[in-house]
């Protein structure tokens, strides 16, 4: 009898917790000028690394590196940064991430590879050479 009592006190005091609000992002309204879209002005990315979500709190988020050096990293989920961000790749920084493309053969590894885990997020790499 003590230990009911003691137990339905503690999942009283339990779901009495505080909860936390999730905030999402502020979206930032920007102008465009009327001859450009913004999708005619943002380079097509040569590099994307996208990953997707899993059961538990796993990140979800998009990285993408465009010719000219280019970088965003756009924070869906469970990151530590959520929303839009980008920055600029120095020339020699950005051709060491093509040189390992190219050494480690990345056109000739498989298009898919599958895990028998069922809770793996899916994880996806695209890369076009110039050739």
């Amino acid at each position: 009898m003590r230990y009911l009592v003691l137990l339905m006190a503690l999942s009283a005091v339990i779901s009495c917790g505080s909860k936390k609000e999730l905030t999402t992002p502020e979206l930032v309204e920007t102008t465009e000028t009327p001859e450009e879209s913004p999708e005619e002005m943002m380079e097509e990315p040569i590099i994307t690394l996208t990953k997707g979500a899993c059961f538990g709190t796993c990140p979800v988020y998009t990285f993408s590196i465009t010719k000219s050096g280019d970088m965003t990293f756009e924070g869906k989920r469970n990151t530590r940064k959520l929303g839009l961000y980008s920055k600029k790749l120095d020339l020699n920084s950005f051709q060491k991430v093509l040189a390992t493309f190219e050494e480690y053969k990345f056109m000739e590894l498989e298009d898919f590879y599958s895990s028998m885990i069922s809770d793996t997020p899916t994880i996806s790499i695209t890369y076009t050479n110039s050739d």
